[in-house]
């Protein structure tokens, strides 16, 4: 059918709390469903990823204070380590490349 979605249904399992933590989440945030929470949720992921794969840190400003706070998150630190062994290689791979080397 033109024109419709593959949409999949994915399902979690999570403990009462933090089901009500999720739902004052979408109360704050005026949200409607659950959907547009999780959009939201991994579009700053995606960001975040996006941001530690290029070299930068990801922070929250405090402007009245002039403090920065890094936000530490081991998922980012695993895109970090390996974004920067992924540019390594390619580097290596260049080089080699480059110098003939291994002919």
């Amino acid at each position: 059918m033109k024109g419709q979605l593959d949409l999949r249904r994915v399902q979690f399992n999570l403990l009462p709390e933090r089901l009500a933590d999720l739902d004052q989440l979408m109360i704050f945030c005026e949200m409607r469903t659950r959907t547009e929470l999780f959009d939201s949720a991994m579009t700053l992921f995606e960001w975040a990823v996006q941001e530690v794969r290029r070299g930068n840190v990801v922070a929250s400003y405090n402007q009245q204070d002039d403090h920065v706070e890094i936000v530490r998150f081991p998922v980012l630190d695993n895109a970090a380590r390996r974004a920067h062994s992924h540019k390594t290689a390619g580097f290596v791979k260049q080089a080699v490349k480059r110098n003939n080397i291994g002919k």
